[in-house]
């Protein structure tokens, strides 16, 4: 996946601490926690959480997700 190959330009140590504001079913949030990253992923959808959360499942992965707006 691209997304893997872009993280070492984000320079984030592992144990880092990651926000994915409108994280969606998790396409980012997983792989990242995947790469010993403290993921919290907030979605303002409950389903697109749900997703998310079981795609952290699948891969067995800890991420925090969150059904909310991170605007408020």
């Amino acid at each position: 996946m691209k997304t893997h190959a872009r993280v070492p330009a984000l320079a984030l140590a592992p144990r880092a601490r990651v926000l994915d504001q409108c994280c969606g079913v998790g396409r980012l949030s997983v792989p990242l926690a995947a790469r010993d990253l403290e993921v919290v992923g907030i979605d303002r959808s409950a389903q697109y959480i749900h997703r998310a959360e079981q795609a952290a499942r699948a891969r067995s992965v800890g991420a925090t997700f969150v059904t909310g707006d991170a605007m408020t």
